[in-house]
């Protein structure tokens, strides 16, 4: 007996119409119609309602076939969203290394080669030499965190089916760490560049 018969069967023994199931897990009567044709599947959220409904355990309402494809699918969610995940750390990971090689902040000094008053000029720096000409690590720290994140997205993607639920938990708190690691590098830099006037000969 599939799901849509057992649903059918449990409404017809409680003595409830479509319409009163439906109110009861506050969904519409067409979608129970739907349910007991087998035109479409419920959610789990639904599925816990009407076990919950007619006082049977989900693992009732559904057969060994259901199980299987309810656990397909769940599975082809969550690879979705790992997929867009990885692709997100990696785009986010080249994006930042490559501005942090890159002379994008830029910070004000006194040039007095044509005498006095002196011109107000502007150079400009990476985030790269920034880090390394006032030995504060945060942006090379920054980059090795990226980098090592993105070689687990990597292997990942190689050794897909052999990637255990850890490697994926590291790659997560990770992402979370280097968002965090990356804010941080650039208030250093824009604040770094925006309290420092160098006098300039």
């Amino acid at each position: 007996m599939n799901f849509p018969e057992k649903l059918k069967k449990l409404r017809k023994e409680n003595n409830l119409t479509q319409e009163e199931v439906a109110s009861k897990i506050y969904v519409s009567r067409t979608l129970i119609t739907k349910y007991e044709n087998g035109t479409i599947d419920p959610t789990k959220e639904n599925l816990e309602k009407l076990a919950k409904l007619f006082n049977v355990e989900v693992d009732y309402l559904l057969d060994n076939e259901d199980t299987i494809e309810l656990a397909l699918k769940n599975k082809e969610v969550l690879d979705r969203i790992n997929f867009v995940m990885k692709i997100v750390i990696l785009v986010i990971s080249g994006v930042f290394i490559l501005l942090s090689l890159l002379p994008i902040f830029s910070a004000r000094y006194f040039d007095y080669s044509h005498g006095t008053p002196p011109a107000i000029r502007f150079i400009n720096y990476s985030l790269i030499y920034l880090t390394f000409n006032n030995s504060n690590p945060i942006a090379l720290i920054t980059i090795i965190s990226l980098v090592f994140d993105s070689s687990l997205v990597i292997y990942s993607f190689i050794k897909k089916e052999r990637t255990s639920p850890y490697i994926y938990l590291i790659i997560y708190i990770l992402l979370v760490i280097n968002i965090f690691l990356i804010f941080f590098s650039v208030v250093f830099g824009i604040s770094y560049c925006s309290s420092n006037i160098y006098d300039y000969a």
